[in-house]
C-alpha cells in the first residue's frame, strides 16, 4: 500500500527521482517497505542473480537502496517469462532496444547472453548511471539515450531488432509500424498498460496481426517453493522481497515476425 501511495504522489516525477538518488541507505531501510527484506536478502545471499535466464548477473554494491525491486531480481522472480523470452531471442538479434530501461537490468542481462548492440531509452539520469555501473560490473557495454521518440526509433542502428517496451502507456503511441516501419520485422515484448490506455491491446493486435505471431504473458505471483533460500522467512517478508511491481493478471505481449510462406 505504501509503495502504491508513493507512485500515486509522484513515483515518476523529477522530484521523486532526485529524492531516490539522494536518500541515505539507512533512511531507505527505515522508511521503505522494501528496505529491511531487501537488505536481509542481500546480506544472506549476495548481489548475484540466483536463477533464471539471467542467472549470474551481478549487481554493484550501490544497487542496494537504489535499484527498484532488487531482491526480486536477485531471486530470479522479476518478470521471469519476459527474461526467458529475451534470452531465447537475444542470439538472433543484432540490436537490442529497451524503451524505459531503468537501472539497466534487461540491457545488461541481454548483453551477457549474446552480443547485440544494446541501447536503453531512459529519462531518469540517475538510473542511467546505475545501468552503466551494472554493465561495467558484468563486463558488457550498453548505450543509454533519453526520451524515446518516433525520430529516435527511426534512427536506430541497422540490423535485426529485438525490442522491449515498458513505457507506461506510451506503447500505443510509439509501437506503430506506420511511424516506425522497421517494427514490421522486429521481435518485440511489450508491457501493456491498459490502466492508462484501455484499448492498447486491441490496437497493437490490429497493427501487427498480419506480420507477427502474437502471444500474451500474464503475471503470476511466485511461490515460496521457487525460492528455497528464503524458506524460513515469514510470509510477509517473502511477499515484499519477491514483489516486482506487478500484480496477477498484468500482461505483456510477445510479437515474433511470421516466417515467410
Amino acid at each position: 500500500m505504501r509503495e502504491r501511495l508513493i507512485l500515486r504522489i509522484g513515483g515518476y516525477s523529477k522530484l521523486m527521482y532526485w529524492y531516490r538518488s539522494k536518500r541515505p541507505r539507512w533512511f531507505w531501510r527505515m522508511t521503505s517497505p522494501f528496505g529491511k527484506p531487501t537488505t536481509r536478502y542481500v546480506k544472506e545471499q549476495g548481489l548475484e542473480v540466483k536463477r533464471g535466464a539471467f542467472a549470474g548477473l551481478r549487481f554493484p554494491s550501490r544497487a542496494l537502496g537504489h535499484t527498484n525491486y532488487l531482491s526480486a531480481k536477485l531471486m530470479g522472480v522479476y518478470e521471469p517469462d519476459v527474461v526467458q523470452f529475451l534470452s531465447d531471442h537475444a542470439g538472433k538479434a543484432e540490436v537490442f532496444v529497451d524503451l524505459g530501461s531503468g537501472d539497466g537490468f534487461f540491457c545488461a542481462g541481454v548483453a551477457r547472453k549474446a552480443s547485440p548492440e544494446v541501447i536503453g531509452f531512459e529519462t531518469n539520469q540517475f538510473e542511467c548511471k546505475l545501468a552503466h555501473e551494472l554493465a561495467r560490473k558484468n563486463g558488457v557495454q550498453i548505450e543509454t539515450r533519453g526520451l524515446a521518440t518516433e525520430d529516435g526509433l527511426n534512427d536506430l542502428p541497422r540490423g535485426r531488432l529485438l525490442l522491449l517496451s515498458d513505457v507506461e502507456g506510451l506503447e500505443e503511441d510509439l509501437i506503430d509500424p506506420e511511424i516506425v516501419p522497421r517494427l514490421r520485422e522486429a521481435t518485440m515484448v511489450i508491457e501493456t498498460h491498459e490502466q492508462f490506455r484501455p484499448n492498447v491491446i486491441e490496437k497493437l493486435n490490429e497493427r501487427f496481426s498480419d506480420t507477427h505471431d502474437i502471444s500474451r504473458i500474464f503475471k503470476e505471483v511466485p511461490g515460496r517453493k521457487s525460492c528455497p533460500e528464503v524458506k524460513d522467512w515469514s510470509d510477509g517478508d517473502f511477499e515484499i522481497a519477491a514483489y516486482d511491481g506487478h500484480h496477477s493478471g498484468d500482461s505483456w505481449m510477445t510479437l515474433v515476425p511470421k516466417k515467410p510462406g
